[in-house]
């Protein structure tokens, strides 16, 4: 699959630690012809965001954080590629006419975000799309610490779905979690990332651990090595499973 744009939404708690390992390799990978990438966010960073996410405290807070993870990607790997933001939250009408005039072919879309709404916005988009593009391909991983009982305990997954040339591999997670199909979270707005996600130092290993699930899952789809049948990842610290 030749990825044609890259929408990377979400840039804070598992993206900042996404964002430039999945960049180097779609820069350095035969399945895409240069890399393009747009970075979206409409949130920035807070000093309690450095607890779990991947900022300098000394130049990042109060900044937008699309526009500095574009930065950090752009530093590193940028020579060559087109590096693009979008510093707002996703709406409906953005990403239809992103899809419509800027996606090319092939769009993937990387939403790492632990908001409902905004995976939905985009499964909407996508079903719509599917009576002009060609091919498609989106992924959304998720994660939480444990609590009460066991507050060292971290468990996630990655759900993909995808089509091609008329045929559908994976599945809209729409159609499966009614949380995602009806959500009861609002889309973001300034300052509610912060509220609804506090900080604790164990989603660091949530975060690495969803970050390096996504990018082995889209590591396999460019190498035409995903069961078409199969729709997640699942990860426990005992147990990893796909589904």
């Amino acid at each position: 699959m030749n990825i044609s744009h890259t929408l990377f939404v979400g840039c804070g708690g598992t993206g900042s630690y996404l964002a430039e390992p999945l960049t180097r390799l779609l820069s350095y990978s035969f399945a895409v012809e240069g890399v393009v990438i747009t970075f979206c966010d409409g949130d920035q960073f807070e000093p309690i965001n450095a607890i779990r996410q991947k900022m300098d405290l000394t130049k990042d807070a109060g900044r937008n954080k699309a526009e500095v993870i574009a930065e950090q990607v752009a530093a590193m790997h940028g020579r060559d590629n087109v590096i693009q933001t979008h510093p707002d939250f996703l709406s409906p009408s953005w990403l239809k006419e992103w899809l419509l005039n800027e996606a090319g072919d092939c769009p993937m879309i990387v939403a790492c975000v632990d908001n409902d709404a905004t995976r939905k916005i985009i499964c909407d988009a996508l079903e719509e799309a599917k009576a002009f593009l060609p091919s498609f391909f989106f992924i959304t991983p998720g994660n939480h610490a444990g609590t009460g009982q066991d507050p060292a305990r971290v468990e996630g997954q990655v759900l993909w779905w995808g089509w091609t040339e008329g045929t559908e591999f994976g599945l809209n997670p729409a159609k499966l979690y009614p949380n995602i199909e009806n959500p009861t979270d609002p889309s973001p707005v300034r300052g509610t990332c912060t509220a609804n996600a506090p900080s604790q130092p164990q989603l660091i290993a949530a975060n690495s651990m969803a970050a390096a699930a996504t990018l082995s899952v889209i590591s396999s789809l460019m190498q035409a090595k995903i069961d078409p049948t199969k729709h997640g990842y699942f990860f426990t610290p005992n147990k990893a499973e796909v589904i």
